[in-house]
């Protein structure tokens, strides 16, 4: 009876957090819901810095169609890559001889490797076959091997044709280039969405700060206050410039603003042992041995583990932090400003 009690208290148990994922997910699909319909109404974003994350939103959908569709047509393109490999230069020697029938026969080819045509039968037809026969006939260097290929060739294009249309939709959904027609509804509605929102003022307002921000982007890192607001600091020169990770905010400095740089290192309390005693060592030699005893006391001389990170310092004045890296882009900051290292 009891087992039988837990049992059911479990099931209660997960049937309320169930419920409860049930009742965020179904707030969260609302507020999006709710968001996506009045940007649809007024085209207008609660903040220029929404309005670039919905762009981001939008793009790493696409991004992630584009790319599905790339993985299946992939591995069609990589076995006609490895028949065509094979054909050495036998493509190159047939094409400079300059056929008539030849030239012919490597147009219905091309139409293949276009996705101009995706019909098998056409290597079947009577114009096909017969020209085919003439160039055998004509004895062309290696041309029964190169027709074979190059219908192979064909054949797995027509495989890869629906997947090869999808990828380049995705493709053109992904350069807003438009077309008359999409094979996938969704293709249109991303389209529409991206298009809007790269020609929404308020996304606009934030490429103006981006643009502002480029001559400083290369070689930048992230920096925090003591609040963990971030920031994104970068040099040129001697200019520098503070980008606010959630407002893009840009503000420009000079090298002359920072007082100083330098590097703080703080023991990890995690890693932090005692130094062994002798009674210790006693005690796990008696029960463990010698061995042990003495690896259990090389352990524990192991030195403190410690986190290193590096801080800057603007001038008073200027109400900016002070700010400082994570612990692995010390070094980036102080080869950033090595005239500023205290």
């Amino acid at each position: 009876m009891t087992f039988l009690m837990i049992v059911i208290g479990v099931l209660g148990g997960i049937g309320i957090l169930f419920c409860l994922f049930m009742a965020i997910s179904k707030a969260i699909l609302n507020k999006e819901e709710r968001e996506n319909e009045r940007i649809a109404t007024t085209g207008k974003f609660a903040s220029d810095a929404d309005a670039y994350s919905y762009f981001q939103t939008i793009t790493g959908v696409i991004f992630e169609k584009f790319y599905a569709a790339f993985e299946k047509y992939q591995p069609f393109r990589d076995k006609i890559a490895k028949v065509r490999d094979s054909l050495g230069d036998t493509e190159k020697t047939l094409t400079e001889l300059h056929d008539k029938d030849l030239d012919e026969l490597n147009e219905i080819y091309e139409k293949y490797n276009k996705y101009q045509v995706a019909n098998a039968e056409l290597l079947n037809s009577e114009r096909y076959l017969t020209l085919k026969e003439n160039c055998i006939r004509k004895n062309l260097p290696n041309i029964a091997s190169y027709c074979a290929k190059m219908e192979e060739i064909c054949q797995l294009n027509i495989k890869a044709y629906p997947y090869a249309i999808q990828f380049e939709e995705w493709d053109d959904v992904r350069n807003l280039k438009a077309r008359e027609k999409w094979s996938l509804p969704e293709q249109k509605e991303l389209f529409d969405k991206l298009y809007a929102v790269r020609n929404n003022e308020q996304y606009l307002a934030i490429q103006k700060k981006l643009d502002k921000w480029k001559p400083y982007s290369k070689g930048s890192l992230l920096i925090f206050d003591n609040n963990a607001k971030s920031y994104e600091i970068g040099r040129k020169d001697n200019e520098v410039a503070l980008k606010d990770q959630k407002s893009f905010e840009i503000k420009t400095l000079s090298v002359n603003d920072i007082i100083f740089v330098q590097v703080v290192e703080t023991s990890n309390p995690s890693y932090s042992v005692s130094k062994p005693s002798k009674m210790g060592i006693a005690m796990t030699e008696m029960v463990w041995g010698t061995a042990a005893a003495t690896a259990s006391a090389m352990q524990k001389n192991q030195p403190v583990s410690t986190s290193r990170k590096a801080e800057i310092y603007f001038r008073y004045d200027l109400n900016i932090g002070p700010l400082h890296t994570t612990t692995d882009s010390a070094d980036k900051l102080l080869a950033m400003f090595p005239e500023k290292i205290k």
